[in-house]
């Protein structure tokens, strides 16, 4: 979920956290307030191109130095963010509108040019980014920073692109930058899907970025996730994840993702997947993406008609087989080279039993065999092949079928193997 907007956001985040602590603390302290917030928003928008609007400003020197904003907004397109910086982006636009953006600091290392932040707590009612291909939303969020260490000549050494005019996000975080963070937003809305009482939480050491724990409601299931995304190995960014879903509708879950096989699954998910990828860019994580799990739900149906259209006559007058109701749903699989593999697919039909394996290309190919156990004493019309009928039937007096899919996703080629 993260990756897109550590991609496309790395910049203006790093400035937006770095500026007020770069101006010179001791400097501020003897700034009037109303030339504080000026002086401020001047910075901001001197280094991100954006529109800046900051409420008041003040800071206090007990228990510890600490500079608090309280309210602004910060809006700009990502060309603008281009010229501030001079390295390339693909936002399209963003809007950070704040609450309260509070920051306590150490003042004895600033004198050996040394930022310690004992804590930065950003609150706001709302955060929006697009950009080429996507968008994220934030509506009441709260980001807490602690433990934040870094030296200030990292921060002023510049950015060394990791190849070409663009900036990788690895080379935008000093080496020698370390911090903890922790935050809720009360609803996320990721590539136009809502995602409820999103927390989370862990920390960012030599470039690796570890996120201990992760929890979010979608649909009212619930979704659980760990990882770390490794800037020091590759620039752009290594993804090694684990994640659980509990209860949430297929529907929900696969739409945004799988929108065929969304629209004909019915019943609540519950399973786990870990995997890996590069995030350099959407060719790269499809490239790279190698995913293990298994899914499995209670109750449901899959409506499967136009899948099946090619086996309609076989059945007869039980053509309402070809959508499956089903007792319960499981498989394996795993995803690599491009393909989602299925392994050990069971579907235990009121009426039919199914098992299965193959496999389904991310460009839309299908190559997967079936089998199906028709309901007792039911006789399938196999045309000339009819005279096989009996020998296909088990000891419970259900007849086997093999089935052979190939072709496209959208419209399979169908077949009976009566091997």
């Amino acid at each position: 979920m993260s990756k897109k907007l550590i991609k496309r956001s790395g910049i203006l985040l790093a400035v937006l956290l770095l500026v007020p602590l770069l101006l010179g603390p001791v400097g501020i302290l003897l700034l009037p307030k109303d030339k504080l917030r000026d002086q401020l928003a001047e910075e901001l928008a001197r280094a991100t191109g954006a529109e800046v609007e900051l409420g008041k400003a003040s800071v206090r020197l007990w228990p510890h130095l600490g500079l608090r904003l309280e309210g602004g907004t910060i809006a700009g397109t990502g060309p603008a963010l281009e010229r501030a910086t001079g390295s390339e982006n693909t936002l399209e636009d963003y809007r950070v509108e704040l609450g309260d953006l509070d920051v306590e600091m150490a003042l004895r290392p600033l004198l050996s040019k040394q930022v310690e932040v004992s804590e930065v707590s950003i609150t706001g009612p709302l955060l929006e980014f697009a950009w080429d291909g996507g968008s994220l939303s934030a509506r009441d969020y709260q980001l807490t920073l602690s433990g934040l260490a870094l030296s200030m000549e990292a921060t002023q050494a510049g950015v060394s692109p990791s190849g070409g005019g663009e900036s990788a996000p690895g080379d935008l975080i000093p080496e020698d930058l370390r911090l903890d963070f922790a935050g809720q937003v009360a609803l996320l809305n990721l590539q136009k899907v809502d995602y409820d009482e999103v927390e989370f939480s862990g920390d960012l050491d030599a470039r690796l970025l570890t996120v201990t724990a992760l929890t979010c409601r979608r649909a009212g299931g619930h979704l659980a996730a760990e990882g770390e995304i490794d800037f020091e190995r590759d620039p752009h960014g290594e993804l090694d994840f684990q994640a659980q879903v509990e209860g949430v509708p297929a529907v929900s879950l696969l739409q945004p993702w799988a929108p065929d096989l969304g629209q004909r699954l019915t019943g609540d998910l519950q399973g786990e997947i870990s995997g890996t990828c590069n995030l350099k860019d959407a060719e790269t994580v499809l490239a790279s993406l190698s995913l293990n799990g298994s899914l499995g739900c209670g109750e449901g149906e899959l409506r499967a008609a136009d899948w099946l259209e090619e086996v309609l006559p076989y059945l007869g007058s039980r053509r309402d087989l070809v959508n499956i109701s089903f007792r319960g749903l499981e498989h394996d699989f795993r995803v690599d080279e491009g393909k989602y593999h299925l392994e050990h697919l069971v579907i235990d039909g009121l009426d039919t039993h199914w098992t299965g394996s193959g496999w389904i290309g991310l460009d839309g190919t299908l190559d997967a065999g079936l089998k199906v156990k028709l309901p007792a004493g039911f006789t399938p019309d196999l045309g000339n092949w009819s005279f096989l009928a009996e020998t296909l039937r088990d000891e419970d007096g259900r007849v086997n079928l093999g089935l052979k899919l190939s072709g496209k996703t959208a419209k399979p080629r169908v077949g009976v193997d009566f091997r």
